[in-house]
């Protein structure tokens, strides 16, 4: 048995050394299924042939053992007469050795890569190994295969599966290749496994860092990172951005979706009532592909949004009522927050208000409270906050009304030690002390004579009405004519509303204006 060509075979024997009559043709079994090949009755899984010739060519499998019977059939006149079959085992040689199998990557760096594969049951010497550049140029393809530790002819021994080809350039593409030999004789050569478009890759970036996330409208988030440090931002020629939510209510996991930018921020839609993440990476290009750095995640889960226009609406004796509008995103309920005093109770005076408790909880519906058993002349500040249930829990950062003064009974406190001041032509000013209660500005009031029923006529001056902030304590009043035997009332007044001012200290007789 001859080897035509790595799947074709010849066989070739001699005639019979008597024939009977006429040699009609040969019949011929080639068996690569046996189990013995010493007879045809151990034989199946045959392929049968009829031949003129003492030969024969068939389709074969290199290195496979056959089991071949031959039988000469003759004619000799009106009987047909068969030999008796030979019967011999044979192997059909090996032209080309079988190369390696699941040629495959393992992994690549910035100057190196790393393949492996299985061996072929075949015996062989060594492998041959070469690693080079895909060029077009000839001088630079010549060049790649000397370049790194699988230069061209590179041998390694028979039992080694797995090869790392260093010292290579960055930046580049490659093919790894590998043949089985056998040193023979005769010497024998696989036509050699190849994997293609192995990538070597630069150092890769270093991550993006500091992700912030801020608010632009109801429908609109404005991302922004920094940019690696090393290497420089120069290098980075792209950003990938994945923006991941829970899906069906944290229920079916998590829906992703990616998008690429050349700048160190990106506008994404999307509102602020979900808790989302986002997965920031750095890429350059590189060998035809981008490298890319490793994800910077951050979770994001907004603050819900604050009431506006935050008011009082009414002021009681001892309690007032506050409005707000509500916010448009969904939120769950609101915080009720007040800083103040209420009525002592046991001589113990409380922080903690009766109607307004701090972290009052008000349904989402309601946009109003009112917050008693404040003490009188009481300074109280209202905090209202929107809360939005977990997970994670979230809370606004709150809006706060303060200043809110309570009357009393017997409305806002008076001023003490009113006195005159200096007094000159048609000018002259007053002082006094402020009370201690809270209130929230003093009005001036000048009247010619002792009686506050009868405001003076003509010109008053420029005090007649003034309003005055609390952090004041005088006025000097201007412009004074034609007034006689003048009287000052200043009262304190609470804005309410209702507006309240209280009965007022009067300072009588100032001065007597001559004409």
């Amino acid at each position: 048995m001859t080897g035509i060509e790595p799947s074709r075979s010849r066989l070739q024997w001699e005639p019979p050394a008597k024939i009977y009559g006429t040699l009609k043709e040969y019949k011929v079994k080639v068996c690569d299924t046996y189990k013995s090949c010493d007879g045809e009755h151990a034989m199946n899984g045959c392929a049968e042939y009829e031949t003129l010739e003492a030969q024969l060519e068939f389709d074969s499998t290199a290195g496979t053992q056959y089991c071949v019977a031959i039988t000469a059939a003759m004619e000799c006149g009106a009987v047909n007469i068969s030999s008796r079959p030979v019967v011999a085992p044979f192997k059909t040689p090996l032209l080309v050795l079988p190369d390696v199998a699941s040629l495959s990557l393992v992994a690549a760096g910035s100057d190196f890569f790393t393949v492996k594969w299985e061996r072929p049951e075949v015996p062989f010497d060594y492998y041959m190994i070469e690693a080079a550049q895909p060029n077009e140029n000839s001088s630079e393809r010549a060049e790649a295969r000397r370049a790194g530790s699988c230069s061209s002819g590179t041998i390694i021994h028979p039992n080694q599966t797995q090869v790392t080809c260093s010292s290579l350039k960055p930046c580049t593409k490659w093919t790894f290749t590998v043949h089985t030999y056998s040193i023979g004789p005769p010497a024998l050569t696989s036509l050699g496994a190849s994997l293609y478009d192995i990538s070597v890759l630069d150092q890769v970036p270093d991550a993006p860092s500091n992700i912030t996330a801020v608010r632009r409208g109801a429908s609109e988030v404005l991302l922004r990172w920094e940019a690696p440090v090393d290497p420089v931002p120069k290098s980075i020629e792209i950003y990938s951005v994945e923006v991941c939510e829970s899906c069906f209510g944290g229920e079916r996991g998590l829906c992703c979706w990616t998008r690429n930018t050349s700048h160190p921020s990106l506008a994404v839609s999307r509102t602020a009532d979900e808790t989302f993440w986002v997965h920031v990476s750095a890429g350059r290009q590189c060998a035809g592909e981008v490298a890319w750095s490793k994800a910077t995640t951050k979770e994001f889960a907004f603050a819900p949004q604050d009431v506006t226009a935050l008011r009082v609406t009414a002021v009681g004796d001892d309690a007032f009522t506050a409005a707000w509008n509500r916010p448009k995103e969904r939120f769950d309920y609101y915080l009720v927050e007040v800083t103040g005093t209420r009525k002592r109770s046991n001589g113990v005076t409380q922080s903690s208000l009766a109607s307004c408790a701090n972290g009052t909880i008000i349904h989402p519906d309601v946009t109003q409270v009112t917050c008693g058993q404040f003490e009188a002349h009481s300074n109280v500040s209202l905090t209202v906050r929107t809360h939005r249930n977990g997970p994670p829990e979230r809370t606004s950062p709150g809006v706060t009304l303060g200043g809110i003064c309570i009357p009393g009974a017997a409305g806002p406190p008076d001023v003490t030690n009113l006195k005159l001041g200096t007094v000159n032509t048609n000018t002259f000013s007053v002082t006094w002390v402020r009370p201690k209660g809270c209130f929230d500005s003093y009005v001036v009031e000048l009247y010619e004579g002792e009686s506050a029923s009868y405001p003076a006529q003509g010109t008053i001056g420029t005090c007649e009405g003034t309003i005055i902030v609390p952090d004041n304590n005088f006025i000097t009043c201007r412009q004074v004519e034609k007034c006689k035997d003048l009287s000052v009332i200043v009262r304190t007044r609470s804005k309410g509303p209702p507006l309240r001012a209280s009965p007022g200290a009067t300072l009588q007789d100032i001065f007597n204006v001559r004409e």
